[in-house]
């Protein structure tokens, strides 16, 4: 199934929005968002080489749960809109954290920025605790080398709107596989595991996570965390 112009085909994007809005040619893999929701696991992985069209399905995936502006125009026609799960569109905060242009020079800061970004208009609302304002403070203003940015933002959207936010991390490992071999890997890594066991493992105030990668991992221990590999 596809909507959109058999002409106009758009390999240049992968902004969901985008190629419905200009009718390009879309097939229609809304289905994965039923998939992603019903599966029991809450962290789910998909480790694929890159131009599958990952990214564009986890920036579908946002559209779709995103609480901040409404998108459920963009699915009109796909399969998604027909699902028993369509109600859970546009219900949740949704954040997208893309890692396919991290550095090994700025990771920090780069991951720092885009968790602040999102954590922006959300700091100071009513409902947030002292105790955790404080603490995201003092994270935002640190060195970079505490790993819990991403449980903070968790805590942070649950406190003040009440509900579990879906975390979406896009290329999760690019940055380990630039620098294989390399000195920094090792360093990479150990920030990395405990970024993402902090804020994906066992965290309370998290709905679901999904992780795209772009190499395949077996029994490995760079995630200590419980993901499930959709193969």
């Amino acid at each position: 199934m596809f909507v959109g112009d058999l002409r106009k085909i758009n390999l240049s994007t992968s902004f969901f929005e985008n190629i419905i809005i200009n009718g390009c040619l879309y097939v229609d893999k809304s289905r994965l968002i039923e998939h992603f929701l019903e599966e029991s696991s809450d962290v789910q992985l998909i480790a694929r080489q890159r131009r599958l069209g990952k990214s564009l399905n986890m920036d579908m995936l946002w559209c779709f749960l995103t609480d901040r502006e409404d998108y459920r125009y963009l699915f009109q026609g796909l399969y998604i809109e027909g699902s028993h799960v369509w109600e859970t569109a546009n219900s949740a905060p949704a954040f997208l954290l893309d890692f396919k242009d991290l550095s090994s020079t700025g990771y920090h800061n780069q991951i720092r920025q885009i968790i602040n970004a999102y954590a922006f208009g959300y700091l100071g609302s009513p409902g947030c605790p002292e105790y955790l304002s404080e603490a995201y403070s003092e994270w935002k203003e640190g060195k970079g080398e505490n790993p819990d940015g991403l449980r903070l933002l968790t805590e942070l959207i649950y406190s003040v709107t009440g509900k579990k936010p879906y975390i979406l991390i896009d290329e999760y490992d690019k940055l380990l596989m630039d620098n294989a071999g390399t000195d920094k890997y090792v360093e990479i890594r150990n920030y990395m595991t405990q970024f993402l066991s902090a804020g994906l493992k066992g965290n309370r105030y998290l709905a679901k996570a999904l992780l795209t990668g772009v190499t395949r991992i077996s029994y490995e221990g760079f995630l200590a965390v419980n993901c499930n590999i959709v193969k």
